[in-house]
């Protein structure tokens, strides 16, 4: 949704039970960021991190500190970004660059998980340069964060 300074507010903790049968589980995480805002050039070129937590244990950053820099994508073309595309494909963005896939972020949670039928919360924050963003952006076209966010549970199989 769109990066302003409302942006965390609008991320609320979400309750997931942990099924029955469930013997661990993994957070797997797609962030990136588009668009801008005269403030501080985001979401596309500025460099976010994004924090997730279950159960307040252990913080989880996915960070794109590369973002805004002059070579964060050229030095990315081994990976898949594309050359020489037009404009300004060699600068560093938020998550992404032109031609690569956006790359997803897995985490083991399992030590961090309630038993079967409690409730877990998991809690999501973003921030810019280390701080809570205070941006404008309201418009469309001007900064947004695209975020998917999973809770995933497993149960060990008997074959």
């Amino acid at each position: 949704g769109p990066y302003n300074a409302t942006y965390n507010s609008r991320m609320a903790p979400r309750a997931v039970a942990t099924p029955a049968g469930a013997t661990g589980g993994c957070l797997f995480v797609v962030v990136s960021g588009h668009g801008e805002d005269a403030r501080a050039n985001c979401a596309e070129f500025c460099p976010t991190s994004h924090h997730f937590s279950v159960n307040g244990a252990q913080e989880r950053v996915a960070d794109f500190s590369l973002a805004g820099t002059q070579w964060g994508c050229a030095q990315q073309v081994a990976a898949g970004a594309v050359p020489n595309e037009y404009g300004t494909w060699f600068f560093g963005r938020n998550g992404w660059c032109n031609g690569r896939d956006v790359t997803p972020q897995s985490w083991d949670v399992s030590d961090e998980l309630l038993p079967p039928g409690g409730t877990n919360v998991l809690r999501y924050r973003s921030l810019l340069r280390g701080e809570e963003y205070d941006g404008v952006s309201d418009v469309d076209g001007a900064a947004e964060l695209l975020m998917s966010s999973y809770l995933v549970f497993y149960a060990s199989g008997a074959a």
